[in-house]
């Protein structure tokens, strides 16, 4: 599911990606929360979505990757919106109906907004991923460019483009710097001796640069501090070994800084923990 103000009238509305035999749908917010579908019916077997200005025309457009469903796949499917939240299927073809699509991320690569999609390989069931390249009108070509599935983007140098942090197999994570033209060749941060984690990007110390939150399966969860230039030193900050697979950062006291939700993994015992950053450092 993924939220946006699709209809233009200042509030959050929801557009669902089905799985199986249910076709994805567009619910639009009445402004005070509460959902209304509309009549229309997008492609079924969705699994991953986003929703970005695809075409440029300034209202927000979908992206919508499809699964595999009883051995049948479908294409990922692009809609524009006509500015109400009324969606056109776009005509092209990603070519990717051989593959299952789980997730997508569009993001800047080169100037306009691109997707980042994470696939299943079907049977085998092996995680690949793909970047397809928006021509800036919403006509999108997968390129050349390879990336781990799971990759992060941000701009993480401050110089207006998205860089990648990357996990890498067996060798842990490393930050990747764009050179605004998609190519991804400057190696900024190398941490390798980072193992299993579940990264998170957040200002947490109120700089304006992006710092690294790492959950870590094995060890104590652990921030480091980003300089602006892509690369991240360990705050010496430890936060316990809680085993978390999924970590979640926002303003959760109304402070103005990122806090912390840590779910505890079973086996590590004890509850789940909410960690307050009371002085944005």
């Amino acid at each position: 599911m993924a939220l946006g103000d699709l209809d233009g009238d200042g509030d959050l509305d929801a557009v669902f990606a089905n799985q199986g035999i249910y076709d994805s749908r567009v619910l639009l917010n009445d402004g005070t929360g509460r959902f209304e579908y509309t009549d229309q019916r997008l492609t079924r077997q969705g699994h991953g979505v986003d929703v970005g200005d695809l075409d440029g025309d300034g209202d927000l457009d979908l992206f919508i990757t499809c699964a595999h469903y009883s051995n049948r796949g479908l294409p990922s499917r692009v809609y524009f919106n006509d500015g109400t939240g009324a969606f056109t299927e776009s005509d092209q073809d990603l070519g990717d109906v051989d593959i299952s699509g789980n997730l997508v991320q569009l993001v800047d690569i080169d100037g306009d907004l691109d997707a980042f999609v994470a696939y299943l390989t079907v049977p085998r069931m092996d995680l690949v991923s793909r970047i397809y390249l928006n021509d800036g009108l919403g006509s999108f070509t997968l390129s050349e460019l390879e990336l781990p599935f799971g990759t992060l983007f941000a701009d993480l140098d401050d110089d207006g483009d998205a860089d990648a942090f990357v996990k890498v197999s067996g060798e842990g994570y490393r930050v990747f710097a764009n050179d605004g033209a998609g190519g991804f060749d400057r190696e900024s941060t190398d941490l390798s001796e980072i193992r299993a984690a579940w990264p998170i990007l957040a200002d947490f110390d109120g700089d304006g640069a992006l710092d690294l939150f790492l959950s870590l399966v094995a060890d104590e969860d652990r921030l480091w501090l980003g300089d602006g230039t892509g690369r991240f030193v360990d705050s010496g900050v430890r936060l316990g070994g809680n085993g978390s697979r999924r970590v979640a950062a926002g303003y959760l006291n109304g402070g103005g800084d990122f806090d912390l939700f840590v779910p505890v993994y079973g086996m590590c015992g004890g509850p789940n923990r909410v960690w307050e950053n009371v002085s944005g450092s």
